[in-house]
């Protein structure tokens, strides 16, 4: 997660493999405004426009006011970083976290990556209980926002990539 993280990456892969022409790059958004909802998809040429930013935006007034500044519809951390190496790059994002259901406040208190602190998640739910139900709710709206990424990855790019018969898959 993050622009850093997903540069390396792709930096790995020209090295791995130098022969990469282009990218794809799949993943989660946040919404700016009231018209996106969690499970709408945003890519290249699309109505909705996208900005990156290198932490999560964990209020709506900061949510509000990078829509003002900058015009942008969503929010991501890793799609600026990718296409500043150079290498043509498509972008799919699915919003995972709306104006109606943001990311909670405490996310960056309780996580350290990816990872979840047990220690601090436990006194954050222990000081506000409702904190749980909308981590519960976030992970369904990840759920979802997640099939419908992967449907649209499978309409978009992988039905068109060529097939090898079963006996060269080996």
């Amino acid at each position: 997660m993050g622009g850093e993280a997903a540069g390396r990456a792709l930096d790995w892969a020209r090295q791995a493999f130098p022969e990469i022409q282009q990218v794809v790059s799949a993943g989660f958004c946040g919404a700016l405004v009231d018209s996106l909802h969690i499970g709408d998809l945003v890519y290249p040429n699309c109505r909705w426009r996208l900005y990156t930013v290198e932490e999560p935006c964990l209020t709506l007034a900061e949510r509000r006011r990078i829509h003002a500044a900058t015009g942008a519809h969503a929010v991501d951390m890793e799609t600026a970083a990718l296409l500043e190496r150079g290498l043509p790059c498509e972008y799919l994002r699915v919003v995972s976290d709306d104006l109606t259901h943001p990311l909670p406040e405490e996310l960056s208190t309780i996580t350290y990556g990816e990872k979840l602190h047990i220690g601090r998640f436990l006194k954050a739910v222990w000081r506000r209980p409702r904190l749980l139900i909308e981590l519960i709710q976030l992970a369904r709206n990840t759920r979802y926002a997640a099939e419908r990424l992967a449907d649209a990855l499978e309409q978009r790019w992988v039905s068109s990539w060529p097939r090898l018969p079963p006996q060269e898959m080996e």
